[in-house]
C-alpha cells in the first residue's frame, strides 16, 4: 500500500564546482570513429572537425545531460609498460553507456596514449586504467558557431547546433532576439546534446545571448548578429564571439585516487588492498533511511534557471526512505495558486510556470509501508 506525504519547503541553494582536478578511472575504445560522431551530442560528421578524430564518449557525470558535449579532456594511461606519459587530448562527442569505464575513446585517441611500438598491445588490452582532467578547448582562428539544422522551418521552428565552443565551460541557457532589440528575448531549450531549439523566435536577422558557467558563477556572452534574415537550413554561421572562460573548482581527495572508503570499509581488517584487487565482489544489500544530522532538505537553483522565465532545481539531502513523485511551487503567502514542476532528469526538476517573488514548495512523497526490510 502506497501512502503520499506532502512536505512544505522554502528556498535554499548553494553552488559547487569541480572540473580541472585529476581524476582516476578506466578507458576503452571503439574501432570506428563514426560511432562517436553520430550519437547523443548530435554532431554527426562535424564531430571530426572538433577533435581531428580524437573523440570520446563519457557517462552521466561528465556528459551532464548534454551540457558536457564539446568539452575537452587530457587522458593518460597509467600502465608504464604500455603507455607514454603524455597521454592524449580528446573532445567529448557522445555518451558512454558502458558502466565499466568513464571513457570510450576513438581508436586513434586510444593508441595515442601508447609507447612507441605498443599501439597494438594497448588495443589488445581493451580497457586500461587512466587519469584524466578537463582542459580548455582551443580553436585557433575559429569563433563559436551555430549550424541551422534541417528540421528548422521558418517562421515556426528553429533548431541550432553549437560548434567550436572554446574555453572550459558549459552553455546552460540560450536566448534569441531580433537584431537591434534590447528587451524581447525568447528562451531556447536544449533538445539534446549540443542541439537547441525554439518555436518562439522573431522574424528577421537574429542575435543570441549564451549563458555560460564562469569561475564559480556564470556570465552572458552576447553575439549581436548571428543569423541573417534569410538564414538557410544546413548552413553553419559564425557568431563573431568565442568563449574563453575557465570554470574554477575545488578538488577533493577522491580526485587523486585516495577515496575508496565505501568499498574498503567492507573487508576484514588487513584485507583492504585485497578487495581493491578483486575489483568486483558479490554483495547483499537493503534500502535504509537516509540520515543527515542538522541538515534539512535543500534545493540548489541550477545555472540554466533564468528569472522570470525558467526555474530548474536540484534536490539535496533528502532524508528518510521515500521517493519524491511530485513538486508544486507557489508564491509565499498563497494558499491556492500552485504550479506543478516536472522531473527533468534524476534529482533535477524544472518549470516555466512559476510566480514572481519569494517561493515555497510542497513535495509529494511515496512511502511504501508494506515492503519494509528489517
Amino acid at each position: 500500500m502506497a501512502h503520499f506525504v506532502w512536505l512544505l519547503f522554502l528556498l535554499v541553494s548553494f553552488a559547487t564546482a569541480c572540473d580541472r582536478c585529476v581524476h582516476q578511472s578506466k578507458a576503452t575504445f571503439v574501432s570506428s570513429v563514426e560511432a562517436l560522431s553520430s550519437g547523443a551530442c548530435g554532431y554527426g560528421s562535424l564531430a571530426l572537425s572538433l577533435g581531428n578524430g580524437f573523440l570520446a564518449g563519457s557517462g552521466s557525470p561528465l556528459f551532464k545531460n548534454g551540457a558536457g558535449c564539446g568539452a575537452c579532456f587530457q587522458i593518460r594511461c597509467k600502465n608504464p609498460y604500455l603507455c607514454n606519459g603524455k597521454g592524449t587530448k580528446v573532445t567529448l562527442t557522445d555518451r558512454n553507456y558502458d558502466n565499466r569505464t568513464d571513457f570510450v575513446l576513438s581508436s586513434k585517441a586510444f593508441m595515442a596514449m601508447a609507447n612507441k611500438g605498443k599501439a597494438q598491445d594497448i588495443l589488445k588490452a581493451g580497457i586500461v586504467d587512466v587519469e584524466y582532467k578537463r582542459i580548455p578547448c582551443e580553436y585557433k582562428n575559429q569563433n563559436l558557431a551555430v549550424r541551422v539544422e534541417e528540421s528548422s522551418q521558418k517562421p515556426y521552428y528553429l533548431q541550432l547546433k553549437l560548434l567550436y565552443q572554446g574555453g572550459q565551460t558549459e552553455v546552460v541557457a540560450i536566448y534569441v532576439a531580433r537584431v537591434g532589440s534590447s528587451s524581447s528575448w525568447s528562451s531556447m531549450n536544449r533538445n539534446y546534446g549540443a542541439v537547441w531549439d525554439s518555436s518562439r523566435f522573431p522574424n528577421g536577422a537574429l542575435q543570441f545571448r549564451f549563458k555560460v558557467i564562469s569561475g564559480y558563477g556564470k556570465r552572458w556572452i552576447w553575439a549581436k548578429y548571428v543569423l541573417p534574415a534569410d538564414w538557410k537550413n544546413g548552413v553553419v554561421y559564425d557568431t563573431g564571439v568565442q568563449i574563453t572562460d575557465i570554470a574554477q573548482e575545488n578538488c577533493s581527495p577522491c580526485d587523486y585516487g585516495t577515496c575508496n572508503k565505501s568499498f574498503m570499509a567492507m573487508p576484514n581488517e588487513g584485507k583492504a588492498q585485497d578487495i581493491l584487487k578483486a575489483g568486483i565482489v558479490d554483495v547483499e544489500y537493503k534500502r535504509m533511511p537516509c540520515e543527515y544530522k542538522n541538515q534539512n532538505l535543500a534545493v540548489r537553483v541550477e545555472e540554466s534557471s533564468h528569472k522570470p522565465y525558467y526555474l530548474q532545481l536540484k534536490l539535496l539531502y533528502q532524508g528518510s526512505q521515500t521517493e519524491d513523485v511530485a513538486i508544486y511551487v507557489a508564491r509565499v503567502g498563497s494558499s491556492s495558486r500552485w504550479s506543478s514542476m516536472n522531473r527533468n532528469y534524476g534529482a533535477v526538476w524544472d518549470s516555466s510556470r512559476f510566480p514572481n517573488g519569494a517561493l515555497f514548495w510542497v513535495w509529494k512523497e511515496m512511502v511504501n509501508l508494506t515492503n519494509n526490510i528489517s
